[in-house]
């Protein structure tokens, strides 16, 4: 091979060196800022939103409902003493009515004494009358106080059985609000745990890429080494001897084979170079598509267990979300019943306000009547003293006073009774109703909360879609540029081994050389020569100053110059 060719081989060698180290030099850069971006941490931040938003969403869940059930036992426990005091009231009710049909009776039987007395009995007829009257006002009110204390008893049993509805319609809600966490929580555990290996796997990437583009690091140095080189090809002088070896011929020939074994030695030292740089990249670009291919692999595993529309088993996220979200519409659903059930505990609860009010005002009635009935006994005593005529029913007149009294005494208790029970019964549902509307706006918060954490999941599950369509890992042209990146390194690498070539071509030329020396050397009888032309001297001397070596331009036939050291 001629010093043409190998100079043509040089340039070439340097142009695919310092367009692949340019491509490289800017690839590397490239691929360590792309981070983040990516379909897997488009689902990761849906998946962490899931579970942060069910955190959150759980806790008040759990405040509110804990001990939900066993918060109102004293209450109901009060509630059924009151119901002991209205059976008290409706025992006293019974004894008056008792009396009063009683003393209706007894006035009947005496009416009739009192007419077949004639004239002399009228007045006490009359007077009796009054009482049998009375006796039926007091019937008619004891009926009604009956049916009031009926009905509130009723509305105190509703009340309880509303409650209860309250605390089924709260479990619901909290059956129904575990068992969503909890699908939620089993999807993270699942889809969470390997979607974090992936995402490990990803950022493990960028640690051999950037190990890999300290190769980089080198080029300069090649690149300088490769113009030195071309620099010292372009002064070889053209290879024209004569026969007879003069000092032109000699001072030529020396001089390229000096400046042939300095080129030798400065690609020795670029192939040294390249083998370093290409081991560097070798070795970590290496790691590079292990991962690559490690995460790929992961990659289409998740899509296949979690991702892909054909895969419906338990796995599948988009069908895990769907059955969660199909639960939250439920206790949607059932927040909207709890808050009827509710409405209807509070009106029913002010109801029993209304009623007890009612219960009383009947019971006042009685009050009035009670007092006339002693009224008309007294007449009665009075007329039954002065009209011998009627002393027949004087026994009755003393059973109706002892009536009256017993009626009278029923009264008495009665009041005490049912004034002790609305005072005690308005401040036991006053509070009841304060706690139970503050409990009302609880629910109402946890029902904001879930319905905005029901949104939220729509939301996911749009862009849980998104995902699904094209689930990448790493960004965009993130592998279209590792491709690139890894073409150029197997470029340098293949350009690397032609080096060991050039170096033996260069080599080639140099015994040629040396061998025409010699016989130059033999027609002139010497066995050395030094270099005559100061053009020539001075043209090596700045070779050896440039490329960093020191020592004499006078060589033997056998002479190899010292290292040559760029690097």
């Amino acid at each position: 091979m001629n010093n043409t060719e190998i100079r043509t081989k040089i340039k070439d060698y340097s142009s695919q060196i310092e367009r692949n180290f340019m491509l490289l030099s800017d690839k590397f850069p490239t691929l360590l800022n792309k981070q983040g971006g990516t379909s897997l941490e488009e689902l990761r931040d849906v998946l962490t939103k899931m579970g942060e938003g069910n955190t959150a969403s759980n806790s008040k869940e759990k405040d509110l409902f804990s001990g939900y059930s066993n918060k109102y036992n004293s209450l109901f426990e009060q509630l059924n003493q009151r119901i002991q005091d209205l059976e008290e009231v409706n025992s006293h009710v019974k004894d008056i009515k008792s009396d009063s049909e009683e003393m209706e009776l007894i006035a009947l039987n005496a009416m009739v004494i009192s007419i077949k007395s004639g004239e002399k009995g009228r007045a006490f007829s009359a007077i009796t009358e009054n009482l049998k009257r009375l006796s039926t006002d007091m019937i008619l009110y004891s009926n009604n106080l009956i049916s009031e204390e009926k009905r509130l008893l009723e509305s105190i049993t509703s009340v309880k059985q509303i409650f209860g509805g309250i605390v089924d319609s709260q479990k619901q809600l909290s059956a129904l609000g575990d068992k969503g966490s909890s699908g939620i929580q089993d999807l993270l555990s699942n889809a969470a745990a390997p979607l974090e290996e992936m995402r490990s796997a990803v950022a493990s990437v960028y640690k051999p890429i950037q190990t890999a583009m300290e190769g980089i690091q080198h080029q300069d140095i090649i690149r300088q080494a490769l113009d030195h080189v071309q620099l010292y090809m372009d002064q070889i002088i053209d290879d024209t001897y004569s026969d007879d070896g003069t000092d032109k011929d000699l001072d030529t020939v020396t001089f390229n084979i000096t400046v042939l074994q300095l080129c030798q030695k400065i690609i020795s030292n670029i192939e040294s170079s390249l083998s370093r740089c290409t081991g560097i990249f070798r070795d970590n670009w290496s790691s590079v598509s292990t991962i690559l291919d490690s995460v790929e692999h992961q990659r289409t595993s998740y899509i296949n267990r979690f991702l892909s529309d054909s895969m419906s088993g338990a796995d599948n996220i988009l069908s895990w979300l769907n059955l969660i979200m199909e639960q939250f519409q439920q206790m949607i659903s059932e927040f909207a019943h709890y808050q009827l059930v509710q409405k209807d505990l509070i009106r029913t609860c002010q109801n029993i306000n209304e009623e007890a009010r009612t219960m009383y005002a009947v019971f006042e009635n009685l009050g009035p009547v009670v007092n006339r009935l002693h009224h008309v006994r007294i007449l009665q005593q009075i007329e039954v003293a002065k009209n011998v005529a009627i002393s027949d029913v004087r026994d009755s007149v003393t059973d109706m006073e002892k009536l009256i009294q017993s009626a009278n005494g029923s009264l008495d208790s009665m009041r005490a009774l049912i004034g002790s029970f609305i005072e005690q019964i308005g401040s036991l549902l006053s509070s009841f109703m304060e706690s139970i509307t503050a409990d009302n706006t609880k629910m109402e918060e946890l029902r904001v909360s879930k319905n905005t954490f029901f949104n939220s999941l729509k939301d996911a599950q749009a862009r849980l879609s998104g995902c699904m369509a094209n689930f990448t890992v790493f960004p965009d042209g993130f592998s279209k540029e590792c491709q690139e990146v890894g073409n150029a390194l197997q470029a340098i690498t293949a350009i690397d081994g032609k080096f060991s070539s050039l170096n033996s071509e260069v080599k080639s030329r140099i015994d040629a050389l040396s061998r025409k020396r010699v016989e130059m050397f033999a027609k002139r009888q010497i066995s050395s020569w030094t270099i005559k032309d100061s053009h020539l001297n001075e043209l090596l001397s700045n070779f050896r100053s440039s490329a960093g070596q020191d020592g004499s331009n006078q060589y033997g036939s056998s002479a190899i110059p010292g290292d040559v050291t760029l690097f």
